[in-house]
């Protein structure tokens, strides 16, 4: 069976859908687990708000107050949740554009053999 070059393109669309999914995927999996880092070390500063805290800038370490730490940390968890969203969103239209896809291809694939 010949597949023609309309059914060609709609295959590699499906095939870059599903690289861009599995990319997706992985920076969603990358910032949970920065996020969920995050909020350790925010429950750890909570634990006792006048910890003497360090944080590392470039290649060193400097002393911070517990106070502007969490602070930042709050700041960075919301930055990196709504980024979470906007990588669920791409998700869910990359999603929709797969099954449009598959459903065109699997409607073309069985006339193909009539």
């Amino acid at each position: 069976m010949e597949i023609s070059p309309e059914m060609q393109q709609q295959i590699r669309q499906l095939q870059e859908a599903d690289q861009q999914a599995r990319i997706l995927l992985s920076q969603k999996y990358q910032f949970e687990l920065q996020v969920k880092e995050m909020q350790r070390a925010l429950d750890e500063l909570d634990k006792d708000p006048k910890a003497e805290v360090h944080r590392v800038v470039g290649q060193i370490l400097i002393k911070s107050d517990a106070k502007s730490t969490s602070a930042e940390l709050k700041e960075k968890i919301e930055a990196l949740e709504v980024r979470l969203k906007a990588l669920e969103k791409q998700e869910d239209k990359l999603k929709e554009k797969a099954k449009s896809l598959q459903d065109r291809l699997q409607g073309v694939i069985p006339s193909a053999g009539d």
